[in-house]
Order: structure tokens, then C-alpha cells, then sequence
């Protein structure tokens, strides 16, 4: 006979923890589908552009580049190239993995570093800036260009940030010309479109995070 105390056995409640990790695991495994599912719709899109590209080759030769029938190829070989691109770059996006779970005085932004025609940039150096240009926080684009800062928020406020991009030379490549609200425990996404790429990560020479959030911060602090 089934008992109160059997039901509640074969069905425990998950505590806070639990339920947390569950979810995590759950949003990791969708994280990982997506990007495997964009992979492959990229792929496939890549396959049919160059089926039409040679097409299109063998169009021109027949009927001439102004045919009507070469008209329609390129028309279909802008959509799929169009088509291709986005797919591509949505799967770079859905590899950005955002940070451990904020707590109460932190917020963070995730973003991924790119040139003007969306090639992803790896070893560029990301810093968060407060209003008088103090740095809060840095992280360094990894080899899918993304990158993951958390910054240091009192509880129940919001700090101004803007996002500033350099090089290994220390040469700003990108600077937010306003600043954004961070809240604790909100998570933003940003794209940010920067020069030609470096291959060396280094820390910005103000990286000096003030004691105050230093404190509040779960970054490692920056080398002196």
C-alpha cells in the first residue's frame, strides 16, 4: 500500500540549490543544441552558395551575365548568402557563455568582439568604465570573440558603464560614447565592432579597480 511518506520519496522536492543547478544543466544543454543546430544550417547554407555560385558560372556562359535566367541566380545567391551570414553569425553568438549567477551586488555584461563585417576577434581586451573613466572591471574576447564581465553594483542601485575595446598597443578601438545602467543581478548582451585584430591579450594600463569594488567584485583582480 502506497504510504504519504513512499509518495514523498519517489517524488523529493528539489530545494533552492538543487533547482538551480538543474537549470543551469538544463540552459547549457539548450545552449549547446542551438549552437549545434546553427552549425549545421550554416553548413548547409554554405553548401547550397556554392552550388549556385557554380551555377551561376555555368549560366553565364550559356545565356550571357544580364540573362534573365542569371538575374534569378543571383537573386537566389543574395539570399542565400544573406542567409548563410546570419546563421553563421548567430551560431558565434550562441557559443557567448554568460557567468555564474549574479549575486545581489553584481551585474555583468556578455558580448562578443567583431570587425566591421562580423569576423569574430579574439585577444582584445574589454574594459567596463564607470562616469569619471574608473575602470570597474575588464575580460579578454576568447577565440569565439565573446567575452563575460561581471561588474560590481551595490544592492538596490544601478552604475553607469561604458565599454571601451583596445589592442595589445594599448590603442582604444572602440569606446561607448554613452554609458549604460547596470542593475545587480541583470545580464546585458552587447556586440562591439572594433579594428583588425591583435594576438596578445594584455591588461589596460589603468587596471587599478578602486578598493571600494574590489571588495564587491568576483573578478580576479588585474596584474599591477
Amino acid at each position: 500500500m502506497e504510504t504519504a511518506s513512499s509518495r514523498q520519496s519517489a517524488n523529493p522536492q528539489l530545494d533552492e540549490v538543487q533547482t538551480a543547478k538543474v537549470i543551469d544543466v538544463g540552459i547549457a544543454q539548450s545552449d549547446a543544441l542551438r549552437s549545434n543546430a546553427l552549425s549545421v544550417a550554416a553548413d548547409l547554407v554554405s553548401s547550397r552558395v556554392a552550388s549556385l555560385t557554380e551555377e551561376a558560372g555555368i549560366v553565364t556562359t550559356e545565356y550571357g551575365a544580364e540573362s534573365p535566367e542569371m538575374i534569378d541566380i543571383l537573386g537566389r545567391l543574395y539570399v542565400q548568402s544573406f542567409a548563410a551570414a546570419v546563421a553563421g553569425l548567430e551560431g558565434q553568438r550562441a557559443l557567448i557563455a554568460p557567468p555564474a549567477k549574479l549575486d545581489a551586488a553584481t551585474g555583468a555584461i556578455i558580448g562578443q568582439v567583431v570587425d566591421p563585417s562580423n569576423k569574430i576577434l579574439a585577444n582584445y581586451t574589454v574594459s567596463a568604465l564607470d562616469d569619471a573613466d574608473v575602470l570597474l572591471a575588464y575580460a579578454c574576447s576568447d577565440a569565439n570573440g565573446t567575452f563575460a564581465i561581471r561588474i560590481p553594483v551595490a544592492a538596490g542601485t544601478t552604475t553607469s558603464v561604458r565599454l571601451r575595446v583596445t589592442d595589445a598597443q594599448e590603442q582604444t578601438r572602440f569606446q561607448d560614447a554613452t554609458a549604460a545602467a547596470i542593475s545587480p543581478q541583470v545580464l546585458c548582451t552587447r556586440e562591439l565592432q572594433v579594428g583588425d585584430p591583435v594576438d596578445t591579450c594584455v591588461a589596460p594600463k589603468d587596471a587599478v579597480i578602486p578598493a571600494s569594488a574590489a571588495k564587491k567584485s568576483t573578478n580576479n583582480p588585474p596584474p599591477s
